[in-house]
């Protein structure tokens, strides 16, 4: 969670000195005992660390599927949408020239 870096009570930038997520702070920081013990310069600057996970489901992973799946249902809610406005603008300009050749 976020006060695990941040601190419950003394949130502060990262840009600030004394914030626990200063860079210089970081070793002292993921180092803690219920963290990363013993983590130093290397480990915390090397790259992130907690990186974004996902689970995989018989060799799927199940975070991208989640994201295609919700792009196209959102593509297809936007294509219904738009057939549906076209269908509308349509149809009423067939009404409009059925009333001028009754």
């Amino acid at each position: 969670t976020c006060s695990d870096c941040h601190e419950n009570h003394d949130t502060r930038s990262e840009d600030d000195p004394e914030s626990a997520i200063n860079p210089a702070n970081l070793p002292a920081t993921c180092g803690k005992t219920d963290c990363h013990p013993g983590a130093n310069n290397v480990y915390v600057y090397g790259g992130k660390i907690h990186e974004e996970q996902s689970v995989n489901l018989f060799f799927i992973d199940v975070k991208s599927l989640v994201t295609y799946f919700y792009i196209i249902m959102i593509l297809f809610e936007l294509a219904f949408t738009f057939g549906l406005i076209f269908l509308g603008i349509t149809s009423g300009l067939d009404i409009g020239r059925r009333k001028h050749h009754d």
